[in-house]
């Protein structure tokens, strides 16, 4: 399976100067979209995140002085059928207020019903909500991965994100926790996602892959070496790697493909036709 966005990662060259690179504008106006999204959103569960030098991580700071006010629009470096595709600053955001939102949204709606094998006929929360978003760690482990970015820049790897898996993640269910007890005994990913981790097939890497997506907006192949180097950590080489990719690869895209069948090509474009993922969208 291929398509005029790339292929699988492991058939691409990895020269250096193949080295897909992203855009610090790009990544500028996610940090500040994120900050503005999430500045009437006052609390942060300590329970889930400890404080880290008097600063939580679900707050990170933002220098507004380094966002051009002047910039309409963002262009998305690449041709298509010869047209250049253009992604104005206020879809930008309008897209990432929507991941945003409907991941709150969705994550609020299921809690009381995840972990349940069953089929779930509901049309608004069935808890009380306070007008708020419930903790979920599909959107804080993402926070997380912001403030790695913030503070380390643009060319962080699977071994600074397990530093910040250590510092910050505090749950220790499923691969969360077996990650954290491989990285303790010194494993590093990919290793620390493959070690007695019965989990690694499992749905905790896809459920974090917008991130990737929001800082690389049509740039699949950018969004895909992140969340393979995120993946790793945690879903070393399962079927829990090749879903954050696939993921990963159909949300950059949305941000200028809107054609549902054409964003799951691009998906499945990034990973192995035979693995388990891919199988299964083929059904």
């Amino acid at each position: 399976s291929r398509s005029i966005w790339g292929s699988h990662p492991a058939r691409q060259e990895k020269s250096p100067q193949n080295r897909p690179q992203i855009s610090k504008l790009i990544l500028l106006l996610w940090h500040a979209t994120l900050y503005r999204i999430r500045a009437g959103w006052q609390k942060c569960p300590r329970k889930t995140f400890p404080q880290k030098g008097g600063r939580r991580p679900c707050q990170p700071r933002l220098r507004a002085d380094f966002l051009n006010r002047d910039i309409k629009i963002l262009l998305i470096h690449y041709l298509k059928e010869g047209v250049a595709l253009i992604l104005s600053l206020k879809d930008y955001r309008s897209s990432v207020l929507g991941c945003w939102m409907g991941k709150s949204i969705g994550g609020t709606l299921g809690a009381p019903m995840e972990w349940r094998r069953q089929v779930n006929n509901v049309t608004f929360y069935t808890q009380e909500t306070d007008g708020n978003p419930l903790p979920n760690d599909d959107l804080d482990l993402q926070l997380v991965w912001l403030v790695a970015l913030e503070e380390k820049g643009i060319d962080i790897d699977a071994t600074v994100l397990a530093e910040y898996w250590l510092t910050y993640i505090t749950p220790h269910w499923a691969e969360y926790g077996a990650a954290k007890i491989n990285l303790k005994g010194g494993m590093q990913p990919p290793y620390s996602g493959m070690e007695n981790n019965p989990h690694k097939d499992s749905c905790g890497a896809f459920i974090r892959s917008e991130i990737w997506a929001c800082i690389a907006p049509g740039h699949p192949e950018v969004a895909v070496r992140y969340a393979c180097e995120d993946a790793k950590v945690d879903h070393g080489n399962g079927e829990g790697t090749y879903a954050e990719i696939f993921c990963a690869a159909m949300e950059s895209a949305a941000f200028v493909v809107k054609d549902i069948h054409k964003l799951i090509d691009i998906g499945l474009s990034y990973i192995p036709e035979t693995s388990g993922v891919a199988r299964v969208v083929r059904m």
